[in-house]
């Protein structure tokens, strides 16, 4: 099972490319997926989300995640979703531990959007649905984390990700929303 959008991370993986690493990971050669850097865990190499052809994916009109593309060009891509985190970055590796795991917390639509934005001195992860002018903020500064929304100012329509830097989040959307 792989983290989805039902889960308390929508996209979790992709957190671990906002981290800042302090190097990265040697390449395998012919491959960028590593299947076993830890337990549970399939490291990508050098942040890899633009794959090399022939790949393709579905037409969109079921939810899928970042394994879900065949691509076979390389080798082990069809089995990460066989792991449960997986990694583009090696400081991940020290923010889940040995022993990675996760545990359900909220149920929320499977149209939220990529780019979840971590904000370190509050602990939060932002994240968006879909066609909306709210956003989730999932806090993870108390012992039971709390998922609440909240509008952004000023209102932002189906943010497609952000940044965080120098205490603001810089939203990207394609514009729009009447």
């Amino acid at each position: 099972m792989m983290w989805s959008s039902n889960y308390v991370f929508p996209h979790f993986y992709l957190i671990a490319t906002w981290l800042h690493a302090s190097g990265t990971q040697a390449r395998v050669k012919d491959t960028i997926a590593n299947l076993d850097c830890a337990p549970g865990v399939a490291c990508i190499h050098h942040y890899e989300a633009v794959l090399r052809l022939p790949f393709n994916r579905t037409d969109g009109g079921a939810a899928s995640t970042y394994g879900d593309t065949n691509a076979t060009s390389v080798p082990g891509f069809d089995r990460l979703n066989d792991y449960h985190f997986l990694s583009f970055d090696e400081s991940f590796l020290s923010l889940v531990g040995d022993n990675a795991s996760y545990e359900f917390f909220f149920s929320v639509e499977d149209i939220t959007h990529e780019g979840p934005v971590w904000i370190p001195d509050k602990k939060w992860v932002v994240f968006t649905e879909i066609n909306k002018f709210w956003q989730y903020r999932l806090d993870l500064s108390v012992k039971t984390p709390i998922l609440s929304k909240f509008n952004a100012s000023p209102p932002i329509w189906s943010p497609a990700g952000g940044s965080y830097h120098k205490g603001l989040v810089y939203f990207t959307c394609p514009g729009g929303g009447g």
